[in-house]
């Protein structure tokens, strides 16, 4: 077995998809409660804002990574035979 870098990422999509999916209901109850108030907007900017700088910062920082890179691996481990 073989794990490498791109289980992280890949559950952080998952994390990802699952806040975008709340922010997509928090958007509908917005419209659909006719609660559009300024502060309602005024938040709901704050909020989509500080998203969008999270994403941007996380994009540039994981750019440069080699997502192959192995983390742990058991084939030809010699933990297997001799654990300390």
């Amino acid at each position: 077995m073989t794990l490498t870098l791109s289980v992280p990422l890949i559950i952080y999509f998952i994390f990802l998809f699952v806040y975008l999916t709340f922010i997509c209901i928090n958007l509908y109850h917005l419209v659909a409660s006719a609660s559009l108030t300024t502060a309602s907007f005024i938040f709901t900017f704050l909020i989509f804002a500080g998203t969008l700088l999270v994403l941007y910062f996380t994009a540039i920082l994981l750019m440069p990574i080699d997502w192959t890179t192995t983390i742990f691996s058991t084939i030809n481990s010699e933990f297997l035979t001799t654990p300390f």
